[in-house]
């Protein structure tokens, strides 16, 4: 299995997650009006160069034919964006304020960190574990792996700190 194709193994559930910890909109007009032009304008960056992943590895983008330096810079480009979205995300919400926005409650909080969590250790191991021992060690593999296996453990104690909090928010 090639290393992008792994890479994609935990993409869905990490926005998943995501999706479920991330705020709703308000059913008002305000906010109807608001959250789009947040969300153009913090997300556009994330959208285009992970669209460019997309259309580059999907147009005939060959990762055992193409030099490694290609391989490592669209490996790259696709977690940056997922990165910089993942950052945007919360930002839009916060910066709209709590007239365009609902607070996810209690139980979609834990599921979604619960999601987060799951894929976090699946794409690390995924990851990690060909990176040091299929053909070799692969530097950037296995930062990937590692990042993605801390985030699980950051996970870990935010749903510690979630089990505190009473099921009726």
């Amino acid at each position: 299995m090639q290393i992008i194709t792994k890479a994609k193994v935990c993409t869905t559930p990490l926005l998943l997650g995501i999706a479920l910890i991330a705020p709703r909109p308000r059913p008002t007009l305000s906010a109807a009006i608001t959250l789009p032009g947040w969300a153009l304008r913090r997300l556009a960056g994330p959208t285009v160069l992970g669209a460019a992943v997309v259309v580059l590895v999907h147009g005939g983008f060959d990762a055992d034919a193409s030099p490694p330096t290609l391989r490592t810079a669209v490996l790259t480009a696709w977690w940056i964006a997922l990165g910089l979205g993942a950052i945007q995300i919360p930002r839009i919400f916060t910066g709209v304020g709590a007239d365009a926005v609902v607070p996810p409650g209690t139980g979609r909080l834990r599921a979604g960190v619960w999601t987060l969590a799951g894929a976090s250790a699946t794409g690390g191991a995924t990851i990690l574990g060909p990176s040091v021992t299929g053909d070799g060690f692969h530097p950037l593999g296995v930062g990937i792996g590692v990042g993605l296996l801390l985030l699980t453990a950051v996970c870990a104690g935010t749903l510690r700190d979630l089990r505190d909090l009473s099921s009726a928010s």
